[in-house]
């Protein structure tokens, strides 16, 4: 018998599971930066907070500039796996191994860490803007029907708040088993530092895979009709014009900003504060 096939808008669910695979491999390096990172720059190893906190900001605005030359960028990639897609593929290994190198901190003087915290967090995040930008796209081009591309949104979230869920409950007692445990009299992991190293390294490998996964598994089925030209000045001019979309942005901002912050402070509370408290 011929093999049944599904109409042109419809997404077979591995394509769903594929698809929400991407934001958990994105997840797995934001959510660990929201929450370990500063702490392990810091508490770990040995940077001071001022400096991290500089270097967050000046990364920071690099990255904001780079951004939409990406997504223009991707916009304007045409091969046989379509617009956005192959940037899963390209930079899924970058993307891995940058993750890792922020946490595998080579024995350096004061100095060099610095240089090597801004060179590692700076290249992070080009490839996460490199990855996630395409990935974010291709729910546009994922399918010709509005329904199909608001549920395929829903797996997405699914999979970005699992991700942040593993982070949560792995991380630390992942370090803590990696590093060997705990010293009974002061309670800190004996090799907090390798504890981080390895465990990076595992999830650095996961987000490659799961990447790649969501590369053979999706399919983009909206292409621009032919001869359609675009100019960068007149789509930053649109998007400036379009004042809902203005606000969400600021709404954004301020909205991830309270997160980076919360993330950020809390494991210093509990470590600092509430063991105190007991």
């Amino acid at each position: 018998m011929p093999q049944k096939t599904l109409p042109p808008e419809r997404l077979r669910t591995h394509e769903y599971i594929g698809y929400a695979l991407g934001d958990t491999a994105s997840n797995l390096f934001f959510q660990t930066f929201g929450i370990f990172l500063t702490y392990f720059y810091t508490d770990v190893w040995g940077l001071a907070p001022a400096a991290i906190s500089t270097m967050f900001l000046v990364v920071r605005f690099f990255d904001a500039a780079t951004d939409p030359f990406i997504g223009m960028m991707a916009d304007r990639t045409h091969t046989r796996w379509g617009k956005f897609r192959p940037y899963l593929l390209w930079f899924a290994l970058p993307y891995g191994l940058a993750g890792y190198l922020l946490f595998a901190s080579p024995d350096l003087g004061a100095s060099g860490k610095l240089t090597y915290a801004y060179a590692t967090y700076a290249f992070m995040m080009l490839a996460y803007s490199f990855i996630n930008v395409p990935y974010s796209s291709l729910l546009g081009v994922i399918s010709t029907s509005s329904r199909i591309r608001t549920l395929a949104s829903s797996y997405r979230f699914v999979g970005a708040f699992g991700g942040g869920l593993l982070i949560t409950l792995l991380v630390r007692p992942l370090v803590k088993w990696i590093g060997g445990g705990a010293d009974p009299a002061t309670g800190k992991v004996l090799h907090e530092l390798k504890g981080f190293q390895v465990t990076m390294l595992i999830f650095a490998v996961v987000s490659v895979a799961m990447f790649l996964i969501c590369f053979a598994t999706t399919k983009e089925r909206v292409t621009a009709p032919p001869g359609q030209k675009s100019n960068a000045a007149s789509d930053v001019a649109e998007l400036l014009s379009n004042y809902p979309w203005v606000m969400l942005l600021f709404a954004t901002i301020f909205s991830l900003t309270f997160i980076g912050l919360r993330s950020g402070s809390t494991i210093y509370y509990f470590k600092y504060v509430a063991q105190y408290g007991n």
